[in-house]
């Protein structure tokens, strides 16, 4: 299934986006810990779960949305919590990762359960308040 939206939407402009549902918080994670602490299937989970947080606080999805993800998380096992020692230095790894353009953060998340929204333009204070 993967590479079938990878070649239909080679520059990730697209559903192909959708695959990164959750890396963005998820690379950072792996950064800070090294890539010792958790599995990548873990910390994404981890990334999904603050991706909807951020959802929430724009608007994009309700609490039901939001815990339904995390209790579907939980159920397999999966963590859905980062202890974020220092939010700016978090923030600042964000710029670590490849796919952040032109000193933009590409969040992607939900818009509703089944949908996806691409945002880069979130003002840092406002992704702090959710670290």
């Amino acid at each position: 299934i993967k590479a079938k939206v990878v070649i239909e939407d080679e520059k990730e402009n697209g559903i192909r986006a959708a695959l990164n549902y959750g890396h963005t918080f998820c690379h950072v994670i792996e950064n800070l810990t090294n890539y010792s602490t958790y599995l990548h299937g873990e910390a994404v989970a981890i990334g999904i779960c603050m991706a909807n947080r951020l959802a929430k606080k724009l608007g994009f999805i309700n609490v039901y949305e939001l815990e339904d993800v995390k209790t579907l998380l939980i159920k397999y096992d999966l963590p859905t919590e980062y202890q974020v020692k220092n939010k700016d230095d978090f923030y600042e790894h964000f710029f670590l990762d490849k796919k952040s353009q032109n000193s933009k953060i590409k969040f992607i998340l939900l818009d509703g359960i089944g949908n996806f929204i691409i945002k880069d333009d979130i003002p840092k204070e406002v992704v702090l308040d959710i670290l």
